[in-house]
C-alpha cells in the first residue's frame, strides 16, 4: 500500500478498511479472521481475538523518504 503512516510511539495501529477498499483491496471477514485481497491474491490477513478485534499480520517497511 502507498501513503501509509507509521507512528513509532502510538500504542495501537489503526487500519482503515474503507481506505483499503478505495485502493482496490477486497475485504472479507468471518468469526475466525479476515483477509484483504488484491487482484485475487491475499495481501494481508488477520485473526479475530477474544474481544472481537481483528489483529492483522503486518510488518513495518521503512520508506525511502519521510512523509513529513
Amino acid at each position: 500500500m502507498e501513503d501509509v503512516w507509521y507512528v513509532p510511539k502510538l500504542g495501537l495501529n489503526l487500519f482503515s478498511i474503507g481506505k483499503a477498499t478505495e485502493k482496490g483491496f477486497n475485504f472479507t471477514a468471518n468469526a475466525a479472521g479476515c483477509t484483504f485481497r488484491k487482484n485475487g491474491c491475499v495481501k494481508l490477513s488477520g485473526v479475530r481475538n477474544l474481544n472481537g478485534v481483528y489483529e492483522l499480520h503486518m510488518r513495518v517497511c521503512i520508506p525511502d523518504k519521510p512523509a513529513y
